[in-house]
């Protein structure tokens, strides 16, 4: 199993993903957790790559890693954002 922290769930010191224990069970990887940017699945030449919310804002997927597996997933929260009608949505506090 694969997590990634989004923007309502982000990998904050006092997050779920921390309290819970989810970090410690053997076949759960979360994102900049136990494993760093990407969990590898040689048997499958696969590798799942991202980038976790540490707070809560927006977090850009651009730059992807170099692969290293025949086959390479991006995986990503998202959110349709309409800026002529709301310009001002993806400020971020702080």
């Amino acid at each position: 199993m694969v997590i990634l922290p989004g923007n309502h769930d982000p990998l904050t010191p006092d997050s779920v993903y921390r309290r819970g224990g989810l970090g410690e069970i053997s076949n759960v990887r979360i994102l900049g957790l136990n494993v760093d940017k990407a969990v590898l699945f040689p048997e499958y030449e696969l590798e799942i790559g991202s980038r976790s919310f540490r707070l809560h804002r927006h977090v850009a997927l651009a730059n992807p890693r170099p692969r290293t597996t025949r086959w390479q997933l991006a995986a990503a929260h998202g959110h349709y954002v309409d800026e002529v009608r709301d310009p001002n949505r993806l400020i971020a506090p702080g």
